[in-house]
């Protein structure tokens, strides 16, 4: 299974650092306990879009994110209705004290850096998680989220120019703030105030030796191209006896 962490460099050269885009009005409103990061299993019905975690992969490394801001709309508040009915300490931002009164803001935080993010899953330390996707097809990746954040955090993050996903705990992710490549300060991601989530799906590739890596990260509506798969495809043992 360590053999899988040696090919991430590949993988670089062919999917570059992008941003994981979606609509808001698509997102997927949390029925549980659902960070960025985030790797499992999504349950729908016609009632609700559910995601079972299996685990969230360790970084050793930062992984830097996109962080863009959008004023609270009315498609938004289905969204704080849906998480309301769950959560009963949900609150929309004009209901809560720690938000922004004036211009209530959503914040959406993308993964940016994919190569990154698949380094980390293929390195040692996440041996189970890459085992789980190889073994389990239908895995998805919490790859977007919105939420609202407190005032002050706010500020935090619009005097920042860049941003990066960090382990402040075991499972348990914080963004930390860079301004001109210096630290300022870092953010909480409070699961209670994330109203909405977006998924993606991993693409394999197989290197000359015949060994299997994770190549790339697509959005969920997309599928692999190429000479990617969805899939690590067994090999044939009885081809392999017969030569």
């Amino acid at each position: 299974m360590k053999k899988y962490f040696l090919y991430f460099i590949i993988a670089n050269s062919l999917y570059s650092c992008k941003v994981l885009n979606k609509k808001d009005n698509v997102y997927k409103t949390p029925y549980s306990t659902t960070e960025i990061g985030s790797i499992g299993l999504s349950k729908s019905t016609f009632f609700k879009d559910e995601f079972i975690t299996h685990s969230i992969p360790l970084l050793e490394e930062k992984i830097r994110v996109n962080v863009t801001f959008t004023s609270l709309k009315s498609k938004h508040f289905s969204l704080f209705g849906k998480k309301s009915k769950i959560n009963q300490t949900t609150k929309t931002p004009s209901q809560d004290t720690d938000s922004i009164e004036s211009n209530p803001q959503i914040v959406k935080i993308s993964l940016l850096d994919i190569s990154g993010f698949l380094k980390e899953i293929q390195s040692p330390y996440n041996e189970n998680v890459l085992s789980y996707l190889e073994n389990i097809e239908k895995a998805k990746l919490v790859s977007s989220i919105l939420l609202y954040v407190s005032h002050e955090d706010l500020i935090k993050l619009k005097t920042a120019d860049s941003f990066y996903l960090v382990n402040n705990q075991t499972s348990k992710y914080s963004l930390v703030l860079f301004k001109e490549g210096k630290k300022t300060d870092f953010v909480n991601l409070n699961p209670n105030k994330i109203i909405g989530y977006d998924l993606s799906t991993f693409c394999w590739a197989e290197n000359k030796k015949g060994d299997w890596y994770l190549a790339e990260i697509l959005d969920d509506s997309q599928s692999c191209k190429g000479k990617t798969y969805n899939k690590v495809k067994k090999k044939d043992t009885n081809r392999l006896f017969k030569i």
